[in-house]
């Protein structure tokens, strides 16, 4: 995870596949704009940590994802994640 001064959990764990994860919202020092969300796999334990993150390519501007796992991902988690960061994440 992100340091855990700029990130805060998104909302209560999300339940896929009978594994549990939470999202976090970095944002900048003590700026409102997101700057990317993380997908940490909690459990049951042990947790794999972050699965899945979005966030701005320091070049390009633009948003991207990218994914650090070798399990595969349950479709429905991967749409949610998205959905829910579309709309916080600035399109560019």
């Amino acid at each position: 995870m992100s340091d855990p001064a700029l990130s805060q959990a998104v909302s209560p764990r999300w339940e896929y596949g009978g594994r549990y994860y939470v999202v976090w919202k970095v944002t900048g020092s003590g700026e409102r704009d997101t700057l990317g969300w993380e997908l940490e796999d909690v459990g049951p334990s042990p947790g794999r940590g972050i699965v899945l993150e979005a966030f701005e390519q320091e070049v390009s501007g633009e948003f991207v994802f990218t994914a650090y796992t070798d399990h595969p991902l349950p479709f429905a988690l991967v749409h949610r994640f998205v959905n829910e960061a579309a709309r916080e994440i600035p399109a560019r």
